[in-house]
């Protein structure tokens, strides 16, 4: 208890945190403009409604940068020390690495959260203040339950990773090719192999399947995976998410094993080598 307090007190305190709640807080101030111009474009063209074009909006622009700062902070946080031997200076029973990789995953997450749903509360009360419309209890929580799933399942695979790298480099090799594959190539990616490797036609079965497929295999794609099941029409208008299986259950047992499954791992690889 008392290393994850001190590993609490350290990730809130610092100043990657801190830079990363007043950068969120710009981003999300600036998307209620953004939506605010483009709200009746988006609901016109796509007949999705204002809550759900207020919610594909900002869940959009804030997607790479849930990637980003989750693989950033892994690294700042538990990586870095982990390559240049710090960890090993602070271990000391009953404080294993196992616990370790626990409590400053723990605390890695829960200031990244806490980051996040500032920055929705910022946006949400601005989306009022500016035009006039807030994101429905519904959305928002749905909203940050996909803030939590993604930062945790990113801030695993980096923890995970880390037990079989040794240097700082490496590991942050790792955590940018993570955030370059999986934050801001991985949309293009699933289509390129959708459309030309597979030669699926756009909208077809098969060519949903694909991308629902490769977005839930993704860390940072299931914030794609909830929008299809909260906003069907985001994928076409004929989209049926019962079809490709798409219903409460899945989505959430989809979010819970990315929650459990990387750090889960990461932790039984740590704990066997204390």
């Amino acid at each position: 208890m008392n290393s994850f307090l001190y590993d609490l007190k350290r990730s809130f305190t610092g100043k990657f945190t801190i830079f990363s709640i007043l950068f969120i807080a710009l981003i999300s101030w600036a998307a209620t403009y953004l939506f605010s111009a483009n709200s009746v474009v988006v609901e016109s063209t796509t007949g999705i409604g204002v809550a759900n074009a207020a919610y594909t909006i900002y869940s959009s622009l804030v997607s790479e940068l849930v990637t980003l700062l989750a693989v950033m902070s892994s690294y700042f946080y538990y990586g870095k020390d982990k390559a240049n031997g710090v960890l090993e200076s602070i271990i000391c029973r009953p404080v294993t690495k196992g616990r370790l990789v626990l409590s400053r995953y723990l605390a890695n997450v829960s200031s990244l959260i806490v980051a996040f749903v500032i920055g929705a509360g910022i946006f949400e009360y601005f989306l009022y203040r500016n035009a006039g419309v807030y994101l429905t209890t519904y959305y928002f929580a749905a909203l940050i339950w996909m803030y939590l799933v993604e930062i945790a399942a990113l801030t695993g695979v980096i923890y995970l990773a880390t037990q079989f790298l040794r240097t700082q480099g490496a590991i942050l090799g790792v955590a940018l090719l993570v955030f370059f594959v999986f934050g801001l190539f991985w949309t293009d990616i699933v289509y390129v192999i959708s459309l030309y490797a597979l030669h699926f036609t756009s909208g077809s079965s098969a060519y949903n399947m694909t991308l629902i497929i490769m977005h839930a295999v993704s860390p940072a794609g299931y914030s794609s995976v909830i929008g299809y099941y909260l906003i069907p029409l985001s994928l076409s208008h004929n989209f049926n998410p019962s079809q490709y299986g798409l219903t409460l259950t899945s989505v959430m047992s989809l979010g819970i094993s990315w929650l459990i499954v990387p750090i889960a791992l990461a932790f039984v690889l740590g704990r066997k080598k204390d």
